[in-house]
């Protein structure tokens, strides 16, 4: 179950802030707190760390199911009972901050993010998918002009770098406006990669 009390809310400190919302959801097996020293990127919006709804074995928690590692394949029923609990936090953020709504997240947290971006599009104003990938949905959906920011490393063990290129692929048939940046390292984030997002919140906030 997603439980929204456990969110890491980090307020703007910088003065321009207060008019972007980033939520940023974990890797799997991981913490919120593992992203607490990001929050200096984001100083001027409004920056939220999630908890992923599964408890994973290493004390961790994760956001969707493996059935098979090997092949990357989810737990489909699992995965959208819990996109459906994160859609519904997600809308009364929407109705009470009234800002603009940057959602994403890194390897298990990038696939959900995408996942909700493509069920539930309205909610969200902007999309990053960082070291993941995002399945085709069953039906198709627009998102036409959706700012999406999508990046991996060239030499990922674990999630194959063409599945990323995939991702991109698949946000721009459906009309999205696609930033696709690779990088030469494994599973992983580096500082290009940092200052490139960055960047294009920037951008987002501008024309916002």
């Amino acid at each position: 179950m997603f439980r929204p009390e456990l969110n890491q809310i980090y307020e703007p400190t910088d003065e321009r802030g207060g008019t972007t919302t980033v939520v940023w959801c974990h890797g799997g097996g991981s913490q919120p707190e593992s992203l607490a020293v990001l929050a200096p990127y984001f100083r001027d919006c409004r920056f939220i760390l999630p908890t992923g709804p599964i408890a994973s074995e290493n004390g961790g928690y994760d956001w969707v199911r493996l059935l098979d590692s090997t092949e990357l394949t989810l737990d489909g029923d699992l995965l959208m009972q819990h996109v459906q609990e994160f859609g519904h936090w997600l809308h009364e953020l929407k109705l009470v901050s009234q800002e603009a709504v940057i959602l994403g997240g890194l390897s298990q947290g990038a696939i959900f993010a995408g996942v909700v971006a493509l069920h539930a599009p309205s909610l969200i104003d902007g999309l990053f998918v960082l070291s993941g990938f995002v399945p085709r949905p069953a039906a198709s959906v627009s998102l036409q002009g959706l700012p999406v920011f999508v990046a991996h490393g060239d030499a990922d063990p674990l999630i194959p770098p063409q599945l990323a290129a995939d991702t991109a692929n698949l946000f721009l048939s459906l009309g999205a406006a696609v930033d696709q940046h690779f990088y030469s390292m494994g599973h992983d984030l580096n500082d290009q990669e940092l200052a490139d997002l960055t960047a294009w919140i920037s951008r987002f906030r501008q024309q916002a």
